[in-house]
């Protein structure tokens, strides 16, 4: 599968499973053997992660009623003093049932949602989330970063198992079309970035502007320009 130019809609599919968390059993070994080696596979899921992200920008949170957790410790059977093993493993296994179909539904309204953009917005006019696929030359994706224009939010994923250097700085850029390299702040060591931008920040951030990572010293570069070597670069695409 290394040698196609695309991935099949099989494959795409199941990265989109793996990504959510939602791989059966047997699919999440074979996903998790791609994964480890193939690096088209390794950067469909990183593209849908990327996609994904985004989306829960859009739904804000929500807090429980007030004794939901009495209602359902009760409806378990979790307060009766003797209860029935068989009963009880039983009502545990309905709620299980009923929490994975829900976390299915969302993630096909999801999958509906990022790959049917013509349906209708609702009245909204939101502008759409983008990512970034951050690599080498030639190389897989190291680095994921999506953008919320709505929520001014971008998030920064190193790739799983990336290495890290404890003596010095990753700081991302964002380059304009022939502009100048303009800093976004240095990545925390072995986490994801996350960060909420300033009006003026944001708007550097357009369809098409370049991002990249680059090695400085510790606490990021002192001439408010890149110094070090470029270890990952992409262009921002909407997702």
């Amino acid at each position: 599968m290394s040698g196609d130019q695309r991935l099949s809609d099989e494959m795409s599919a199941l990265a989109a499973e793996f990504a959510l968390g939602l791989a059966a059993a047997d699919d999440r070994v074979r996903a998790l053997r791609l994964h480890s080696e193939d690096p088209q596979f390794r950067a469909e899921v990183a593209a849908w992660a990327g996609r994904f992200t985004p989306l829960f920008d859009e739904v804000a949170p929500v807090a429980p009623p007030s004794g939901l957790l009495a209602r359902v410790e009760s409806a378990i059977g979790f307060l009766d003093a003797r209860p029935d093993p068989v009963a009880l493993r039983r009502s545990r296994n309905i709620w299980r049932g009923f929490s994975l179909a829900a976390t299915g539904i969302a993630a096909a309204l999801a999958i509906v949602l990022v790959n049917r953009p013509d349906i209708p917005d609702a009245g909204r006019s939101s502008p759409a989330p983008m990512i970034a696929m951050l690599g080498a030359d030639q190389g897989p994706p190291l680095i994921v970063a999506t953008w919320s224009p709505a929520a001014r939010k971008l998030t920064v994923t190193p790739e799983p198992g990336a290495a890290d250097d404890d003596h010095h700085s990753r700081e991302l850029w964002v380059i304009p079309a022939g502009g100048t390299p303009h800093s976004m702040g240095t990545m925390p060591k072995r986490a994801t970035m996350q960060a909420v931008l300033d009006p003026t920040a944001a708007a550097l951030l357009a369809q098409g502007v370049t991002l990249a990572v680059s090695v400085e010293p510790p606490g990021g570069s002192t001439t408010g320009q890149p110094t070090g070597r470029v270890i990952a670069s992409g262009k921002l695409q909407s997702a």
